[in-house]
């Protein structure tokens, strides 16, 4: 039998090896193109319910009629913080900004859909004291074009009219209107209002 030289083992196995190296290269490169899928596809779902916030913030919460009273004998003292007025002259000098040039609480939707605002506080008996005192509240957005109506701060009732259909980032104020009467004792006094989104 006659044996293989060297040489020609030398052949085969080199070959073999390019053989070898080529296959595993073919193998890698199917490999990194990924696997064709096949079948019927399926689809999924994301849920999510997104749901409107009514909220609103108060950016100045405090309407300052400072101090005074009534002039002797006089019956009424109408304090408008809207006009910063005093009326009749049975006022002495308020010397809060209220009475004396204007003052407000400013309000803001800071929701996410637009909302009616309603209000409700101390009643006059309990804030002010006195012979039929009253207390009331006129509101203005500022896509308005004036004041609504006034209407009286009740302990038990909420006013909704106070303003009707404000949008999204829509801003407006609060004013107040005090009666002072005779009999409503001395002392600091304050009435707490509570703005409501609806």
């Amino acid at each position: 039998m006659k044996e293989i030289s060297n040489k020609a083992l030398m052949y085969v196995l080199f070959v073999a090896i390019v053989v070898s190296v080529g296959s595993t290269m073919y193998s890698l490169g199917n490999l990194a193109n990924g696997p064709a899928y096949t079948g019927m596809a399926i689809s999924g779902d994301v849920n999510v319910t997104i749901e409107s916030t009514t909220t609103i913030n108060l950016t100045d919460n405090l309407i300052d009629f400072g101090a005074g009273g009534l002039i002797g004998g006089a019956t009424s003292c109408l304090l408008n913080s809207s006009t910063g007025t005093m009326i009749p002259s049975g006022c002495s000098d308020f010397d809060g900004d209220g009475a004396t040039s204007g003052d407000t609480m400013a309000f803001e939707n800071i929701g996410s859909a637009t909302l009616d605002l309603g209000v409700t506080g101390t009643d006059a008996t309990s804030f002010i004291g006195g012979d039929s005192p009253t207390f009331e509240g006129k509101c203005a957005s500022d896509d308005d074009t004036g004041e609504g109506a006034a209407f009286t701060i009740d302990g038990s009732v909420v006013e909704t009219n106070c303003c009707a259909s404000l949008i999204v980032g829509g801003t407006g104020t609060f004013y107040a209107l005090l009666n002072v009467t005779p009999n409503s004792g001395e002392g600091a006094k304050t009435g707490t209002l509570t703005f409501t989104a609806g």
